[in-house]
């Protein structure tokens, strides 16, 4: 999360496409407004994690923003 607490930030899972951070740093919040939300073994973002980053970055005077949902994932 961004250090001093005054932006915007953004929930995305662990397995979130890169494109992601790319995304963050090109609208100008920096890659490190993105909070990884762990998720289980097929994917699937952990509720319970997510809503303890969302109190925590509230904690830290952040303002979420976005959750940003992965459809599915693949296994090769």
């Amino acid at each position: 999360m961004p250090r001093d607490g005054s932006g915007l930030v953004l929930f995305a899972s662990e397995d979130a496409h890169y494109s992601v951070h790319k995304m963050a740093a090109f609208l100008g919040l920096g890659e490190e407004a993105v909070v990884p939300v762990a998720t289980d073994a097929v994917g699937r973002m952990c509720v319970k994690q997510l809503e303890e980053c969302i109190l925590s970055a509230l904690g830290q005077r952040h303002s979420p923003f976005m959750i940003f949902a992965t459809a599915g994932r693949f296994n090769f």
